[in-house]
């Protein structure tokens, strides 16, 4: 049968940047610059994203693109690594598990902030207990000085979100809530897929753009916060020291597979619905670019030279 393939090239571009831009940027890679030294931890994470995320998103693409087939089909055509493909359909198919459950989560949080006041800065809901404290800065005080007390937000989350049991002994109930939250993200997704990217091309245009429409309201916000700018200024100011440190590089090089999924198949299977001759190259840089949570000096650290020859010697092997 004939391959489906990308309508125009923005659909490709969109599908990259939508599978890129996540909740892997937005809530995993701050506190990690905040853990490993502020600004100096761009310095691994740049290099690992030039030397490691960069050509292996080449890579994978180029793969796809040339086998014109699936990851499971693609990797049939050099047996010794079968086992590549079933390893990246095993842990895509994780993913979408546990990331399902965590939309669900974003779902009841964004319903329940329509609610005046916010269910989770306010104590004497159904769920609170007799140690809630509200959320304001006379009782973080004595948060602080009351180890039985818990705030309003911790106690939503706990008892509200979760339902949280008092231990593995005790199976709680059923969360109506988050099971019609998921079972609506699944018919969602399925609606998204069912026909192939006929469909799926016209909704990354959506799931590409609502991420980084969502990172600017983020910034915008924590820089109206008071103390805003001291944590600007611990964020961005380096401790090199921190670089003499092995596990920050490693933390590093983490980030960026985590960012931009390489090993996942994912783009494999993205780069198969080009154009066999599609010239993706002219699009690298745009790729790349939204790969680096910072979304700067990205593109600079990354010639072509160095990613046309890793191309070529890659597939030569291969």
């Amino acid at each position: 049968p004939v391959r489906q393939k990308w309508e125009k090239p923005f659909d490709f571009l969109f599908a990259c940047a939508g599978y890129f831009v996540g909740l892997g940027n937005i809530w995993r890679f701050p506190y990690l610059c905040f853990e490993n030294g502020g600004g100096a931890f761009l310095i691994p994470y740049l290099l690992s994203a030039a030397i490691m995320g960069i050509p292996f998103i080449i890579l994978e693409i180029s793969f796809g693109q040339s086998c014109q087939a699936g990851v499971m089909k693609a990797w049939e055509k050099i047996p010794l690594f079968k086992g590549v493909a079933f390893a990246g359909v095993v842990c895509v198919f994780h993913s979408n598990v546990f990331y399902i459950v965590i939309l669900s989560w974003i779902t009841k949080y964004m319903v329940s902030s329509f609610s005046s006041p916010l269910p989770w800065s306010v104590c004497g809901n159904s769920w609170n207990t007799e140690n809630c404290v509200q959320l304001d800065m006379q009782q973080n005080l004595s948060l602080s000085q009351n180890t039985t007390a818990v705030s309003a937000a911790e106690q939503f989350w706990t008892n509200e979100v979760l339902g949280m049991s008092s231990g593995i002994h005790e199976i709680g109930n059923i969360r109506t809530d988050l099971l019609v939250n998921i079972l609506l993200l699944w018919v969602g997704i399925y609606l998204a897929t069912f026909k192939g990217i006929k469909w799926s091309s016209k909704v990354v245009y959506v799931t590409a753009t609502l991420p980084i429409l969502l990172i600017l309201v983020v910034v915008v916000r924590g820089c109206t916060l008071d103390g805003a700018a001291q944590g600007i200024y611990f964020y961005l100011v380096p401790d090199l020291s921190k670089l003499a440190n092995v596990g920050v590089w490693v933390s590093a090089a983490t980030q960026v597979c985590y960012s931009t999924g390489i090993g996942l198949a994912s783009l494999v299977l993205l780069g198969s619905y080009n154009k066999y001759h599609h010239n993706f190259f002219s699009f690298r840089s745009w790729i790349s670019f939204h790969c680096i949570p910072s979304k700067h000096l990205s593109v600079a650290l990354s010639s072509s030279l160095e990613c046309h020859l890793f191309h070529y010697f890659a597939f030569t092997w291969l």
